[in-house]
């Protein structure tokens, strides 16, 4: 049903483009599928623009729009509006939030509310949809969306020709390869959401992950019933394996413990500006075990890791 969902959007894209001449950037398509979705998109940047944007749509009738500067809570990038009917179909207005450190979403969350515009069910839909922030559970409808964000925001017939000249016979997908790519195809386009676009578009087995301190469910319940002393590990916190990895089992669990002679526990545990010669390493996956003697597939892959934060993204590649 998912890929269903995701094809379904995928055609009416393609529908969109034909008839529209040539489209060769981001931008234009963006203004095509807008155009037929009856979709108008706002960024507010301050709030002054919030109150000026929510007066002007208020005094057109839509009183749905007082409570704009409350559905842009501090966990809410973008919300869309589905605005009173003209007569003839529906209409939306769409806010991205560009405020702060918001802005460095602005390009996701502009398309993850035209995914939602795109996937409008009118019998069963409110009148407003949110994009916040990820807690530890998703909302299954915001899962697709996302999906299908992804799908239009590296459109395949745009971003397929960079990403192969940029890939050009290498054996991997690097984060310098996705920062050429994201200069070349777009770039309002965050990086960390390039490289995920460049590990699903690899032709090569990879994952990527991302890894950071946290507790196992058995170390939380003792945690819960009062045990002290107890300290987190490195772990995986998010695994996304591309459709090579896939077909040949490549696999990553979460959360599992990474190994402290991984250089991605090497990379967690030193100051950024002493990594950089050594953020690569080829390692086995054998060499990762869980606590009950478990341990992956002795697969040999090449691993580049770069310290975000306090979190570390790795790509890993089967050499």
């Amino acid at each position: 049903p998912v890929e269903a969902i995701r094809s379904f959007c995928r055609q009416k894209g393609e529908r969109f483009l034909r008839g529209a001449g040539k489209v060769t950037s981001m931008v234009e398509l963006q203004r095509v599928v807008c155009v037929h979705l009856n979709l108008t998109v706002h960024e507010v940047w301050s709030d002054e623009d919030v109150q000026a944007l929510a007066r002007q749509y208020v005094a057109a009738g839509e009183v749905i729009f007082s409570t704009l500067a409350r559905q842009l809570s501090p966990d809410a990038f973008g919300v869309l509006f589905w605005l009173t009917k003209d007569g003839r179909r529906t209409r939306f207005a769409a806010v991205i939030d560009c405020r702060g450190e918001k802005q460095h979403r602005r390009y996701w969350t502009l398309w993850h509310e035209i995914a939602h515009a795109l996937t409008y069910v009118e019998q069963s839909q409110l009148a407003l949809r949110r994009t916040t922030a990820s807690g530890p559970t998703k909302d299954p409808i915001e899962k697709i969306t996302d999906m299908v964000a992804g799908d239009f925001a590296f459109f395949d017939s745009l971003f397929l020709p960079v990403f192969r000249a940029e890939l050009n016979g290498d054996r991997q997908v690097s984060f310098r390869l996705a920062e050429r790519v994201r200069q070349r195809f777009c770039a309002d386009a965050s990086l960390a959401a390039t490289i995920n676009a460049c590990v699903t578009a690899a032709p090569m087995p990879t994952i990527l992950i991302e890894a950071g301190l946290e507790y196992k469910n058995s170390e939380r319940e003792r945690i819960a019933a009062g045990a002290q002393g107890i300290v987190p590990s490195l772990r995986v916190l998010k695994s996304i394996p591309n459709e090579a990895a896939r077909a040949t089992h490549l696999h990553i669990p979460r959360p599992m413990r990474v190994p402290p002679t991984s250089v991605i526990a090497r990379v967690h545990d030193e100051d950024v500006e002493t990594i950089l010669d050594r953020s690569t390493a080829v390692e086995n996956l054998g060499d990762w075990t869980t606590s009950d003697g478990g341990r992956l597939p002795a697969i040999e892959v090449a691993i580049e890791a770069r310290k975000t934060g306090d979190h570390v993204l790795a790509l890993l590649t089967v050499v």
